[in-house]
């Protein structure tokens, strides 16, 4: 991601790419664009697909680079149970969050999510369900992955490294995988990701200051 592709840039306070809701685009496919903003790093949302009652949804967002920007990518509001909103071979980095999921059908593979300032997968949301797998997640000032304590979420297959770098006040003891209890006042707990495995180790990208995250 990232080489010899179109870029799409915006102010801040806006979402780059929105996808239209409501059984308006139930499928679509975003693929290799470089998506930035020219606003701060405080309210711009780089992709959002959010099909809210859409039955049925496909998208796919691929071979994207996602920087700069709040939010990298939101997988927002899908709760048909074959939904499918697949985020593959794609860079998010240098934003305030990664990826946020809340809903269904979510799966996120062949990804490297790094240079950010909060939580690298955040899916902290009742009733949420997605898949993690054969990705990379380094250098987050919070956790790598935050989930509610009773959400579905399968993590395979993830290298993380430099997670928890800014050890917020609450959960300074928190590593790589943290679950929010909400009915325990907002008790931050770690967890241990399945199946698995969970490698932590320095990925040693080529050259990120270049936009080269190969290994």
């Amino acid at each position: 991601a990232g080489a010899d592709v179109t870029t799409i840039s915006s102010p801040e306070d806006t979402t780059v790419i929105l996808t239209a809701g409501d059984g308006q685009a139930p499928t679509g496919s975003i693929e290799g664009f470089r998506i930035t903003s020219t606003g701060s790093l405080l309210s711009t949302i780089g992709i959002g697909v959010n099909p809210q009652q859409t039955v049925d949804p496909k998208w796919r967002i691929s071979r994207c680079l996602v920087e700069g920007v709040a939010r990298g990518i939101q997988l927002a509001d899908s709760y048909d149970p074959d939904a499918e909103l697949v985020v593959e071979d794609t860079v998010i980095t240098n934003c305030t969050e990664g990826i946020n999921v809340f809903g269904l059908g979510a799966e996120i593979r062949r990804c490297t999510i790094t240079d950010i300032a909060g939580v690298g997968v955040f899916g902290g949301y009742p009733n949420t369900k997605f898949v993690l797998s054969d990705s990379i997640i380094a250098g987050t000032d919070w956790w790598a992955v935050q989930k509610y304590w009773n959400a579905q979420v399968t993590i395979e297959r993830v290298l993380v490294h430099d997670n928890n770098l800014a050890g917020p006040g609450f959960c300074t003891s928190c590593g790589p995988f943290v679950m929010f209890l909400a009915e325990e006042n907002g008790v931050y707990s770690p967890f241990t990701p399945q199946p698995g495995p969970m490698v932590m180790a320095n990925p040693l990208f080529v050259y990120p200051a270049g936009g080269d995250w190969r290994l």
